[in-house]
Order: C-alpha cells, then structure tokens, then sequence
C-alpha cells in the first residue's frame, strides 16, 4: 500500500514549513518534556517553545482545518476550561458549601471583593494554574497538525521513530552504568529512563515507537523489502531497552505493542504473504519469533531483564500504590462533586495522609490517572473523560471494522487508536499523559484517529463500485 493523500489538498500556504516547526517543536519536547514535576527546569522550556511554535505557525502556517478533527478540538477545549474554571474566585457563601473545604475556611484568601474573602474552586490556585499553563503543548502541536497537508500526515511516523530511536540509545547508555540524564529533567540516578524522569513513562514511549515503526515498515509496498529488516532491528532494540528499564507496566505496555501492532496493517501483510511461496513464508514467520524469543532469552540469562525481574517478585501488598488506595479514595469521596482542582493531588493527599504512610516515598500522584482525574475535576472531569472513551471507542470500531482494503487514513487511524489504547492502560498504574512529550503523543495519535474515521466515513458511503458520487 502506497500512503499517499485520499484527495488533493486545498491548501497551498506553507504545509512544509508547519511541519518544520512540528518537528523543532517534537525536537524540543524530546528534550526537555519527560517530566511532570511543576519545579522540572524543562517545563519552562517546553511551554516557551509551545508559545513560539504556536505564534510562529498563525503566521506562516495554513488556515487550521477543523472539520476532520472535531472531537479532538472539543475535548481539547473541555480541558483547556476545566482548570481555567477552577481559579475563578468564588462568593464565601458559594465556596464554604462545597465538599472538602472544611479544612480551609481559616485559610488565606486569594482575592478580597468588597471586603469578603473570596476564594478559587480550586485548592491551590497556582497548582491549577501550573497544569492549565501545561496544556499549551497539546494546543500547539493540535493547530500545527491541523494545518498540515494531507500529505504530510504521514511523515509524522519519522518523528516518533527517530524520537523513539533517541530515546532509546539513551536509555541504553544509562543502563551501561552511566548515570546521564537531562539537566531539564528531573532524572533518578541509576534508574534507565532515557530522557523521561520515570522509567514506565520511557518504556510507554518506545512500545509506541513500536507501533509507529510496523506501521512506518508498510508505508510504501514497494519499499517492504528494506524496511522489514530495519524495522525488525528497530523492533528488537526497543524491545530489549524496555526489559532493561526495569519497567513493569512497560513490559505489559510493550507486550500488546508487539501484539496489537501486526493488526494496524493486517491487510498489507496479507497481501505480502499471499505473493511469498508458502515454504518461504513460514520459514520467515518461524525465523522471525525464533530470532526475538532467543533475544529474550538471552536477556533473561544473563539477568538484564529487569522489567521481568521486578514483576516477578511484585509484593502489592508492600507497594505504595496499593498502601495508599484507600486514602486516595477516601480523598474523592470528600471532594466529590467538585473535585480539589487539577493539579493538587500533593497538597491534598499531604492533608489526608495517616500516620501509618509517613515513608521516605515520594508520593506526589495517584498512579491511577483516572482516580486522580475524579479526585481534581470531580463529575465534570469524568463527563469530559467518559465522552474521550466513548469517542474513541466510536471512531476505533470505524477504523477497525471495514472489511476491504485499508486506506492510507485509515491505517494511521488504527495506529492512533491503538496509541490511545496503550496510554489508557499505562494511565492505570501510573500519570503519563501529565508529561508533555506524552501530552504531544496523544495529540498527534487522536487527531491520526480522527482522519482515519473521517475517511473511513467517506469511503463506506461511496458506491461499492468505487464510483464518486
């Protein structure tokens, strides 16, 4: 399958020079936006460059296109609001009445009106504050990709696979016993985490490199023959870097990566099989597991597996996670409906904590996106989340389901779907989507999946002859 544009573009103002910028602005992010912490050096940076990258794109960028990426400007937009709400300063009579502000009615105002104290939903103002700055990322890079050409949608891929790549050799010379990491980012020592701050965020990143590069391997039919044999090699590095991470929602992450990634381009491999002599084909199937499986083993050995070491001997009744599960669900109770505000979990939970969880462990996130998520945005964050699964859910059974030959849209619909699937699942057992490269990936991989269900759309409502109407 040659990917290539369904239709011609309309547009002819500076396509190449918005994916220029997309690609410093990744560049940027691959840098110094590995980090969630407020206090990281590199959240200044990435913000400075998202403000540059937006103001530069509305000058030289195309007209932004909405209409194939509605849903993901609306949500955008809900999660631009929410925090924006949050720090409007509300009447005393408004604020005391609402649940788990009892703590806080002798509490310092943040705004005198007319002699009353007037406070924010928000509990900490400058928290929700901080996390609504954050979200200039995604805004940024979601008007850069809607000003794109339709043909430089899928160069996109290239970006991911080189950042992946990067991220990876990085990783690895952590891991030979060099303690090198980003001054921008606040990296532990001796932990193999590339240019992330934590190592299941790292491991996130390369199983979606992997999904990007079985889907970059198909991109030209007539260029399978060399990138099979790249993308393997591509494949088996990041495959052992996650092991190597220490990583265990990265080795399940990755797992359904390796899995799920054949799906995304199932009809090109069947056509690819179906022109191999059979001899051929199974020998190359049999090599090919044989090849990865002895790898793993080896890595197993030689005691480099460590993501496979930890989940083995996982104690959760000694892991923080699960120790602190009833306070952070007794913290949503207390907030519910209204939430404590986005961004605020430290403060909140540093109230809440008993005595019996005072540790040297750093607890400053849920490690559950979706508690945390209930926890700072109550029943409007979970309205706004809850039409995020359903429009994904939607727009994946489209891209999906279509029985014929996929189109090039299509393909890349099922990769960001498949994207999504993933970071869902990271966000269980940990907060990826809180660091601004992962905010970017889910940006870029929603809006692949609102193109593919766009065209998928299109081309299931045209005659079955192939005829335009």
């Amino acid at each position: 399958m040659t990917i290539r544009s369904a239709s011609a573009s309309a547009r002819v103002q500076g396509p190449q020079a918005t994916f220029l910028l997309l690609a410093i602005l990744f560049a940027i992010l691959w840098l110094s936006g590995g980090a969630s912490r407020a206090d990281a050096l590199g959240q200044s940076v990435v913000r400075l460059a998202a403000w540059g990258a937006l103001a530069a794109g509305a000058l030289i960028a195309s007209r932004a296109d909405l209409r194939e990426c509605k849903p993901v400007f609306w949500l955008l937009l809900c999660c631009v609001l929410l925090p924006a709400i949050q720090i409007i300063p509300l009447p005393p009579s408004i604020w005391t009445s609402m649940a788990g502000r009892e703590v806080f009615f002798s509490s310092p105002a943040t705004t005198m009106v007319g002699g009353q104290l007037w406070m924010a939903i928000s509990v900490s103002p400058t928290m929700t504050l901080n996390a609504l700055s954050s979200l200039i990322v995604p805004v940024a890079v979601f008007f850069l990709l809607s000003s794109l050409g339709n043909k430089d949608r899928f160069p996109l891929l290239l970006i991911i696979i080189t950042a992946a790549i990067s991220s990876t050799l990085m990783g690895l010379l952590q891991f030979s016993g060099n303690s090198f990491g980003s001054p921008l980012v606040n990296y532990v020592s001796n932990n193999v985490s590339g240019n992330f701050a934590n190592r299941n965020h790292f491991a996130l990143f390369l199983a979606l490199g992997c999904l990007a590069t079985i889907t970059w391997s198909f991109t030209r039919r007539d260029g399978v023959k060399w990138r099979l044999p790249v993308t393997v090699g591509v494949i088996l590095l990041f495959s052992l870097t996650i092991l190597a991470s220490g990583s265990r929602a990265g080795f399940v992450v990755g797992l359904l990566a390796l899995l799920l990634g054949p799906f995304i381009v199932r009809e090109d491999i069947s056509h690819m099989l179906r022109r191999t002599p059979r001899r051929i084909r199974l020998t190359s199937i049999v090599v090919l597991i044989a090849i990865l499986s002895l790898f793993i083993i080896i890595s197993i050995v030689s005691d480099r597996a460590i993501s496979i070491n930890r989940l083995a001997m996982l104690d959760v009744d000694g892991d923080m996670r699960s120790i602190g599960l009833g306070t952070v669900l007794e913290i949503v109770r207390s907030n519910l409906p209204f939430g404590s505000g986005i961004g605020t979990f430290d403060s909140v939970f540093r109230i809440a904590e008993p005595d019996g969880l005072l540790q040297v462990v750093y607890f400053n996130h849920a490690h559950n996106d979706f508690l945390e998520i209930a926890l700072e945005a109550g029943i409007f964050g979970l309205s706004v989340l809850g039409v995020a699964l359903a429009w994904w859910i939607k727009a994946s059974l489209r891209v999906w389901r279509r029985p014929t030959s996929a189109l090039p849209e299509q393909t890349l619909g099922r990769l960001g779907s498949t994207m999504i699937l993933l970071i869902f699942l990271a966000s269980t057992v940990d907060y990826p989507a809180r660091t601004p490269l992962i905010m970017a990936m889910i940006t870029v991989a929603a809006c692949w999946l609102a193109w593919g269900e766009q065209a998928t759309r299109k081309a299931v409502s045209l005659p079955g002859d192939g005829r335009s109407l």
